[in-house]
């Protein structure tokens, strides 16, 4: 059971939000953001230990919302970054936020809502949701907020560094305002920039890196020499034709050649960012890194550390990732990658506090039981295009050449190296051939994956034929009772007298979404979950 499940009241309101919302079972909502508009469903006034103490809420918030949060896709379930969907409103009939559509707009503003009965102090209500406005429309009645939750923090660029063209390290006017390299794990054969060509240094990673365990010219390996404390030090260090030298401390190499010679393709084996000293060489470490380096988020203060340990504990193989400069993904698109190799998605909890995970069979101890007494419809959904009919093959990647060359390739390059060196990725397989009997054609799965060595793929493709070579089934549950507790990737039981369900079973939430509105129309919890 993860962070974000523990009883309500642990988490206070306070936690310096720029924007809030709050509902409780006694139809309360609360508003609050950094202008300090303050509004609720009935007029109230906080208790002096609140946050904000002593202060008048106004009746504006209409007491309606909806939240929408999945971790299933048209191809595949479990994969990617996870983004949660939400709306709510309040009453301008007064004009009360007339200025909003002018010059106080709070877009980009955090937002919270929580449950709770408004006889109780506000740190005592449960967290709904926790992310940011990303739109607002206004007319004279009512002024609806778009949500998303604190997802919508990684859509920031994965290296946030550009070089300035202004010479030295900054490089020229060739590099300037395109974005740095960054180098994940172990990566092998990468090209980097040529930033400082009066000493044929080469910057590998925006920080500090592990280790460079091989440099190559044309496809030939040069010899390695010294470490350096800083790239100035490097670059006036004598280094003779056929060698290489390092700044590790600032992700820096360079390299010599005879005097006059063409230098051609110059490649790296690179075990990349250490930042603080610590090497990143899992997904869940890797994950992490790119969450903090760039995402700009704390740790553990944003982060769930128990996740990212227990991801550690089921995939521990290593992997290499590279963002090649000039490249803008973002740290979503970066993290979503690596997930995805893994079979596992991150996102933000109902907190606004980040966790990654594997998609499981579902099994354990589950987090909530329904049946019918609860339980108002159930209906079979269709499955992701991947996993409907089940694949009979998985292929999963692994050993990835981060530079493809098949010209420009010096005499003394042996025929294998040719052969690695020509090829992006390799991949290793798990079929069963009963599956694809009773499933013809037979359908297969493909994995853009990371690892490094090809044991680690064959053991992921292995889980997955096992997790999705089997008849698979989706049900959208919708319940009469306002729970607004559970995340993707929790077990739960379902029994209903209908799709197999009679005699109960172990379901793993995939789709949470959640409404309430004025009139109660449509109001509830629908779980989508996989069995």
């Amino acid at each position: 059971m993860f962070e974000s499940f523990d009883p309500p009241g642990l988490s206070a309101l306070g936690e310096a939000p720029e924007m809030r919302v709050a509902f409780g079972g006694t139809s309360t909502l609360l508003l609050d953001w950094v202008l300090r508009v303050h509004a609720a469903t009935h007029e109230l006034i906080s208790r002096a230990g609140d946050d904000p103490p002593l202060t008048l809420y106004k009746g504006t918030l209409q007491d309606a919302f909806s939240i929408d949060r999945s971790i299933i896709g048209s191809a595949r379930i479990g994969e990617d970054v996870t983004i949660g969907l939400g709306e709510v409103t309040v009453s301008n009939v007064e004009g009360d936020y007339d200025d909003l559509a002018s010059n106080s707009s709070p877009l980009g503003q955090e937002i919270e809502i929580r449950m709770g009965d408004r006889r109780r102090p506000l740190s005592e209500w449960r967290v709904i949701l926790k992310g940011y406005t990303v739109d607002m429309n206004m007319d004279r009645d009512q002024v609806r907020f778009s949500l998303r939750d604190s997802g919508h923090r990684l859509d920031v660029p994965a290296s946030p560094n550009v070089y300035a063209g202004t010479g030295g390290t900054e490089g020229g006017e060739d590099l300037k305002g395109k974005r740095k390299p960054r180098v994940f794990g172990h990566a092998p054969n990468v090209s980097a920039p040529l930033v400082i060509a009066s000493s044929l240094a080469y910057q590998l990673n925006d920080g500090p890196m592990h280790a460079v365990t091989a440099a190559y010219v044309r496809g030939v390996a040069l010899t390695p020499t010294s470490d350096h404390a800083s790239v100035a030090a490097m670059n006036a260090a004598s280094l003779s034709a056929g060698k290489y030298a390092t700044c590790l401390s600032a992700g820096w190499a360079r390299i010599a050649v005879a005097s006059g010679a063409e230098t051609g393709q110059v490649t790296w084996d690179v075990q990349g960012d250490a930042t603080d000293g610590a090497f990143a060489e899992t997904t869940g470490a890797i994950v992490r890194r790119l969450l903090t380096t760039a995402g700009g988020l704390s740790d553990p203060g944003d982060l769930v550390p128990v996740a990212f340990d227990r991801l550690d504990a089921v995939q521990p193989a290593p992997v290499g990732y590279v963002i090649p400069a000039g490249d803008d993904q973002t740290v979503r698109d970066a993290v979503g990658r690596l997930m995805a190799a893994i079979g596992g998605w991150c996102g933000a909890n109902r907190r606004g506090r980040f966790e990654a995970r594997r998609f499981e069979a579902p099994a354990g101890v589950p987090t909530g039981v329904y049946d019918k007494r609860v339980i108002t419809d159930a209906q079979r959904v269709a499955l992701p295009g991947d996993v409907s009919p089940p694949p009979w093959r998985v292929r999963v990647g692994w050993g990835r050449n981060n530079t493809v060359q098949t010209t420009d390739l010096a005499g003394a390059v042996t025929e294998a190296r040719r052969a690695y060196l020509a090829a992006e990725i390799r991949y290793a397989a798990a079929q069963d051939n009963n599956i694809r009997l009773t499933f013809p054609p037979g359908a297969e799965m493909v994995v853009d994956g990371y690892f490094r060595d090809e044991s680690a793929a064959a053991t992921e493709a292995a889980r997955r034929l096992a997790l999705f070579g089997e008849p698979r089934e989706l049900y959208a549950v919708t319940l009469a009772e306002r729970l607004y507790i559970h995340e993707p990737g929790e077990v739960v039981r379902v029994e209903f007298d209908r799709y197999g369900l009679d005699a109960g079973r172990l379901c793993t939430v995939v789709r949470v979404r959640e409404s309430r509105s004025d009139g109660g129309s449509g109001d509830g919890v629908e779980l989508t979950v996989f069995a």
